[in-house]
């Protein structure tokens, strides 16, 4: 067996699982066993950078699709990528409250960048927000599609055809 205690030791200084295992020459999975039956915390494999630790970080504020985004990991709301479209931050400090996933924020003049108050406006959902900004215009319908929708109706799904022998 191994000594524990110095087993501990090494890896509080810093030393991988790995280069234990080497220095004791048994299995990772021993390494493992003596540290978790210790209560030790395990450290991760990798030491993936996020934020300003990160070697590429430019201030927390991209571009993606016209929109600013901005870093913002602690957000409720924020995407995946950790950020949240300025746009949206800056009516949420207007209001001083969180906006709800299902409230839309829109330009008022269409420039996606141009984030002033006076230039936002909030709309309880995207179905408000359609209504008023493609008022007055005449979209690009089909007769079919526009047939659909005065009925208020869907299209119908298209079923794949099963492949091969039926049982």
């Amino acid at each position: 067996m191994i000594d524990e205690k110095k087993c501990l030791e090494l890896y509080n200084k810093g030393l991988s699982k790995n280069k234990i295992r080497i220095l004791f020459g048994v299995h990772e999975r021993i390494i493992l066993a003596v540290l978790t039956k210790n209560g030790v915390q395990i450290r991760s494999g990798h030491s993936y950078q996020h934020g300003s630790t990160h070697s590429s970080w430019k201030g927390g504020r991209r571009y993606s699709k016209g929109y600013v985004e901005i870093y913002t990991p602690e957000h409720p709301y924020r995407k995946k990528n950790r950020t949240v479209s300025e746009h949206r931050l800056v009516m949420e400090e207007s209001l001083g409250r969180y906006l709800l996933p299902t409230e839309v924020v829109d330009h008022k003049n269409g420039i996606k960048d141009d984030n002033r108050v006076e230039n936002l406006r909030l709309f309880q959902n995207n179905g408000e927000h359609l209504r008023i900004t493609l008022k007055g215009r005449v979209p690009k319908w089909t007769e079919e599609g526009r047939a659909r929708i005065l009925a208020g109706t869907r299209r119908p799904r298209k079923h794949r055809e099963k492949s091969g022998a039926e049982v």
